[in-house]
């Protein structure tokens, strides 16, 4: 589909700029105005008010080449930014003691300004993780390093949270959801439009550039990322498309651990809540038709098809906090072919943890 910017500001604002400082001499007068410079005057409200209250606005504003979009909360978002960063700075250039909650910060957020040792490590950070992958033998050792970097907030294959039972709200419940994917839904692995078609071929692109640049030559790079890819396509067949995640009740299916043991087998659900540490006798499956493919193609698919699977999702989630190489390889495709933006305001290291775009 055609993902263009989008223009995400009703500017007409009621600023309602009241001060209620009470004084010896009694209170500050309240204020009240209306913001009227962007205002179309031309367009009848009664016709159409987005345009009447928008209309100058939408005609003089452009989006910038580092931004997808523009409006009233991404100005609150950069200055917000930018208040964050004030205080990091000056917490990183002040002598903090040792060992403080500020000493802290103040050395981890200067690592992730440090572009030249960042530069120099290339991938270096997680080359430990990818020889953990390149050691698995079973899929009872896939699920493993599944479960281990879920519980690092690097989530893999499955979708964890805790959440208030939606049927119980006086208990929390763990809930799973659906997952596996690298394009944003899974309509992009089935249209055939031309504007879907360029960011399959993008993310795929995006894909065999990771493998490159961890080691493999081009030709080894583009098999692995087709693999990647149509391995995905098939998980996403049993996905769930965005109208049906909107109905509260069919996304609810609060079920034994026990039972899906026997549903699902190869997932071996009581051992991998013991490896994510959650101790439950039930959880919350919100979309158990994935679940259940992914059980399936656990036992259909070869290991080294696992293995290339997580390597390359594992480089994706990690791909801001490397070297400039994966940092412009993740901007390619998330920023230039998702988000038609122009230009990457993201410095090298600016994530200073694995992460999902």
């Amino acid at each position: 589909m055609n993902r263009l910017p989008i223009l995400t500001v009703v500017s007409l604002s009621l600023s309602l700029a009241m001060f209620s400082c009470s004084t010896e001499t009694g209170s500050v007068p309240k204020k009240e105005y209306l913001e009227i410079a962007d205002i179309d005057s031309s367009v009848k409200p009664g016709d159409d008010f987005y345009l009447y209250a928008n209309g100058s606005w939408l005609k003089t504003s452009e989006i910038p080449a580092t931004e997808s979009s523009i409006g009233s909360f991404l100005n609150i978002y950069n200055r917000t930014k930018t208040n964050i960063k004030s205080i990091l700075d000056s917490v990183s250039a002040a002598k903090n003691d040792a060992g403080s909650i500020e000493q802290k910060v103040g050395d981890f957020y200067a690592s992730g300004l440090d572009s030249t040792t960042i530069e120099k490590l290339g991938y270096e950070p997680v080359k430990g993780y990818l020889a953990q992958i390149d050691s698995i033998t079973d899929i009872n050792g896939v699920l493993r390093f599944v479960a281990q970097q879920t519980t690092s907030e690097n989530s893999l294959l499955i979708s964890q949270y805790i959440g208030a039972d939606e049927k119980n709200s006086s208990r929390n419940i763990a809930v799973y959801t659906q997952a596996g994917l690298g394009l944003p839904d899974r309509d992009y692995y089935f249209k055939i439009d031309s504007a879907t078609t360029k960011i399959v071929k993008a993310y795929q692109a995006y894909l065999s550039k990771l493998f490159e640049l961890t080691g493999d030559n081009a030709a080894t790079a583009t098999t692995k990322a087709l693999a990647v890819y149509e391995l995905e396509k098939k998980l996403a067949a049993s996905h769930r498309n965005n109208v049906e995640l909107r109905d509260p009740q069919s996304n609810y299916n609060k079920m034994a651990v026990s039972d899906l043991d026997k549903k699902m087998p190869l997932l071996r659900w009581k051992q991998l809540l013991h490896d994510l540490s959650m101790d439950e006798d039930s959880v919350n499956v919100s979309q158990p038709a994935y679940y259940a493919a992914l059980n399936d193609q656990l036992k259909k698919e070869p290991i080294d098809t696992w293995k290339t699977y997580l390597r390359a999702h594992l480089l994706n989630n990690s791909a801001n906090a490397l070297s400039s190489d994966f940092v412009n390889a993740s901007f390619d495709y998330y920023g230039k072919a998702l988000r038609g933006q122009q230009k990457n305001q993201r410095p090298v290291g600016a994530d200073l943890q694995v992460y999902r775009c």
